[in-house]
Protein backbone atom coordinates (compact mmCIF):
# COMPACT_ATOMS: atom_id res chain seq x y z
CA UNK A 1 0.00 0.00 0.00
CA UNK A 2 3.15 2.42 0.70
CA UNK A 3 4.49 1.94 -2.34
CA UNK A 4 1.24 2.78 -4.34
CA UNK A 5 1.19 6.09 -2.69
CA UNK A 6 4.44 6.89 -2.07
CA UNK A 7 6.91 6.75 1.04
CA UNK A 8 8.63 9.27 3.20
CA UNK A 9 11.83 7.99 0.94
CA UNK A 10 10.60 8.61 -2.99
CA UNK A 11 7.87 11.34 -1.93
CA UNK A 12 4.40 11.27 -2.90
CA UNK A 13 2.98 9.34 -6.29
CA UNK A 14 3.03 12.69 -8.70
CA UNK A 15 0.44 10.87 -11.36
CA UNK A 16 -1.71 10.44 -8.43
CA UNK A 17 -1.31 13.95 -6.68
CA UNK A 18 -2.11 15.33 -10.46
CA UNK A 19 -5.32 13.17 -10.83
CA UNK A 20 -6.48 13.67 -7.24
CA UNK A 21 -5.88 17.11 -6.74
CA UNK A 22 -4.64 18.97 -10.00
CA UNK A 23 -6.83 17.67 -12.85
CA UNK A 24 -10.18 18.61 -10.24
CA UNK A 25 -8.43 22.20 -10.32
CA UNK A 26 -8.11 22.14 -14.03
CA UNK A 27 -11.38 21.05 -15.11
CA UNK A 28 -13.24 23.33 -12.31
CA UNK A 29 -11.49 26.30 -13.97
CA UNK A 30 -11.87 25.75 -17.34
CA UNK A 31 -15.79 24.84 -16.51
CA UNK A 32 -16.21 28.16 -14.88
CA UNK A 33 -14.31 30.08 -17.20
CA UNK A 34 -16.45 29.05 -19.84
CA UNK A 35 -19.52 29.95 -18.05
CA UNK A 36 -17.99 33.36 -17.36
CA UNK A 37 -17.13 34.23 -21.63
CA UNK A 38 -20.74 33.66 -21.82
CA UNK A 39 -22.38 35.67 -18.92
CA UNK A 40 -19.97 38.38 -19.53
CA UNK A 41 -22.25 41.11 -21.62
CA UNK A 42 -25.22 39.76 -18.68
CA UNK A 43 -22.64 41.07 -15.98
CA UNK A 44 -21.67 44.21 -17.85
CA UNK A 45 -25.33 45.53 -18.33
CA UNK A 46 -25.82 44.78 -14.52
CA UNK A 47 -22.75 46.60 -13.64
CA UNK A 48 -24.04 49.75 -15.70
CA UNK A 49 -27.23 49.69 -14.58
CA UNK A 50 -25.97 49.53 -10.68
CA UNK A 51 -23.89 52.68 -10.92
CA UNK A 52 -25.98 54.58 -12.62
CA UNK A 53 -26.95 57.69 -10.29
CA UNK A 54 -29.98 59.94 -11.30
CA UNK A 55 -32.52 60.23 -14.11
CA UNK A 56 -29.73 61.05 -16.89
CA UNK A 57 -26.04 59.99 -16.80
CA UNK A 58 -23.12 61.18 -18.71
CA UNK A 59 -22.49 57.93 -20.63
CA UNK A 60 -24.43 54.37 -19.71
CA UNK A 61 -22.66 54.02 -16.43
CA UNK A 62 -22.40 57.02 -14.90
CA UNK A 63 -18.73 57.71 -15.33
CA UNK A 64 -18.65 58.78 -18.76
CA UNK A 65 -16.49 61.03 -20.77
CA UNK A 66 -17.76 64.53 -20.78
CA UNK A 67 -20.05 63.28 -24.03
CA UNK A 68 -23.77 64.45 -23.86
CA UNK A 69 -25.71 63.07 -20.99
CA UNK A 70 -27.57 60.04 -22.35
CA UNK A 71 -31.36 59.43 -20.47
CA UNK A 72 -30.86 56.26 -18.54
CA UNK A 73 -31.94 52.96 -19.37
CA UNK A 74 -35.11 51.27 -18.20
CA UNK A 75 -34.00 48.07 -17.76
CA UNK A 76 -31.62 45.19 -19.07
CA UNK A 77 -32.65 45.31 -23.05
CA UNK A 78 -32.58 49.49 -23.05
CA UNK A 79 -28.94 49.31 -21.49
CA UNK A 80 -27.96 46.76 -24.03
CA UNK A 81 -28.96 48.78 -26.65
CA UNK A 82 -27.92 52.00 -25.55
CA UNK A 83 -24.15 50.17 -24.66
CA UNK A 84 -23.96 48.63 -28.18
CA UNK A 85 -24.98 51.89 -29.64
CA UNK A 86 -23.09 54.05 -27.88
CA UNK A 87 -19.93 51.75 -27.10
CA UNK A 88 -19.78 49.44 -29.79
CA UNK A 89 -20.72 45.47 -29.41
CA UNK A 90 -17.36 44.88 -28.18
CA UNK A 91 -18.02 46.81 -24.77
CA UNK A 92 -20.11 44.03 -23.68
CA UNK A 93 -17.17 42.03 -23.01
CA UNK A 94 -15.64 44.56 -20.96
CA UNK A 95 -13.56 43.57 -17.98
CA UNK A 96 -13.06 39.89 -19.58
CA UNK A 97 -9.40 39.96 -18.90
CA UNK A 98 -9.88 39.85 -14.73
CA UNK A 99 -12.96 37.83 -15.31
CA UNK A 100 -11.75 34.66 -16.46
CA UNK A 101 -8.15 34.80 -14.07
CA UNK A 102 -10.82 35.40 -11.39
CA UNK A 103 -12.83 32.67 -13.21
CA UNK A 104 -9.89 30.15 -13.76
CA UNK A 105 -8.44 30.65 -10.55
CA UNK A 106 -11.81 30.94 -8.07
CA UNK A 107 -13.41 28.09 -9.79
CA UNK A 108 -10.77 26.13 -9.33
CA UNK A 109 -9.35 26.49 -6.28
CA UNK A 110 -13.46 26.60 -4.74
CA UNK A 111 -14.39 22.97 -6.67
CA UNK A 112 -10.89 21.79 -6.99
CA UNK A 113 -9.82 22.14 -3.19
CA UNK A 114 -12.85 20.75 -1.98
CA UNK A 115 -12.71 17.11 -2.63
CA UNK A 116 -8.70 17.44 -0.70
CA UNK A 117 -9.75 19.22 2.30
CA UNK A 118 -13.26 16.58 2.79
CA UNK A 119 -10.29 13.75 2.49
CA UNK A 120 -8.40 16.08 5.48
CA UNK A 121 -10.77 17.05 7.33
CA UNK A 122 -12.05 13.66 7.16
CA UNK A 123 -8.61 12.02 8.18
CA UNK A 124 -7.91 13.98 11.04
CA UNK A 125 -7.79 12.40 14.46
CA UNK A 126 -10.42 14.95 15.78
CA UNK A 127 -13.06 13.34 13.04
CA UNK A 128 -12.89 10.60 15.28
CA UNK A 129 -14.15 6.83 13.77
CA UNK A 130 -15.95 7.35 10.20
CA UNK A 131 -18.82 5.13 9.15
CA UNK A 132 -19.27 3.36 5.67
CA UNK A 133 -20.69 6.03 3.21
CA UNK A 134 -24.53 5.14 1.89
CA UNK A 135 -22.48 2.82 -0.80
CA UNK A 136 -20.86 0.32 1.71
CA UNK A 137 -17.22 1.78 1.17
CA UNK A 138 -15.18 2.03 3.98
CA UNK A 139 -13.02 4.96 5.18
CA UNK A 140 -10.12 4.72 3.40
CA UNK A 141 -11.66 2.01 0.82
CA UNK A 142 -10.33 3.65 -3.06
CA UNK A 143 -13.85 3.72 -3.70
CA UNK A 144 -14.28 6.71 -1.14
CA UNK A 145 -11.09 8.15 -2.05
CA UNK A 146 -12.09 8.42 -5.60
CA UNK A 147 -15.20 10.03 -5.09
CA UNK A 148 -17.46 7.45 -3.46
CA UNK A 149 -19.03 10.42 -1.26
CA UNK A 150 -17.66 9.62 2.13
CA UNK A 151 -17.75 12.45 5.01
CA UNK A 152 -20.31 13.78 7.04
CA UNK A 153 -22.49 16.39 6.32
CA UNK A 154 -20.80 19.01 8.57
CA UNK A 155 -17.21 18.07 6.59
CA UNK A 156 -18.46 18.85 3.27
CA UNK A 157 -19.74 21.99 4.87
CA UNK A 158 -16.30 22.57 6.39
CA UNK A 159 -14.99 21.58 3.10
CA UNK A 160 -16.96 23.78 0.98
CA UNK A 161 -16.78 26.68 3.65
CA UNK A 162 -12.83 26.52 3.82
CA UNK A 163 -12.39 25.85 0.05
CA UNK A 164 -14.58 28.70 -0.85
CA UNK A 165 -13.46 31.24 1.37
CA UNK A 166 -9.69 30.53 0.46
CA UNK A 167 -10.22 31.38 -2.72
CA UNK A 168 -12.53 34.56 -2.42
CA UNK A 169 -10.31 35.77 0.27
CA UNK A 170 -7.53 35.70 -2.43
CA UNK A 171 -9.51 36.38 -5.67
CA UNK A 172 -10.90 39.20 -4.23
CA UNK A 173 -8.44 42.30 -5.76
CA UNK A 174 -9.90 40.48 -9.40
CA UNK A 175 -12.94 41.21 -8.73
CA UNK A 176 -12.71 44.68 -7.90
CA UNK A 177 -10.93 45.27 -10.79
CA UNK A 178 -12.90 43.31 -13.09
CA UNK A 179 -15.94 45.51 -11.69
CA UNK A 180 -14.31 48.77 -12.40
CA UNK A 181 -13.32 48.01 -15.98
CA UNK A 182 -17.59 46.89 -16.65
CA UNK A 183 -18.68 50.45 -15.23
CA UNK A 184 -16.42 52.81 -17.10
CA UNK A 185 -17.31 53.80 -20.59
CA UNK A 186 -13.65 54.73 -20.84
CA UNK A 187 -11.73 51.43 -20.26
CA UNK A 188 -10.87 49.67 -23.08
CA UNK A 189 -11.34 46.11 -21.60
Amino acid sequence: AMAAHGSWATGPDPTRAWRHVGLPIAVSGASVACATACTNPLDVLKVRLQVMDGATTPGIGGLGNGAQPRARPTGMADAFASLVRHEGPLALWKGLTPSLIRAVCYGGLRLGLYRPITVLVDSSPSAGPRPADADGSPPGSPARENGGGGGSMSTKVVAGCASGAFAAALLNPTELIKTRLMADERARG
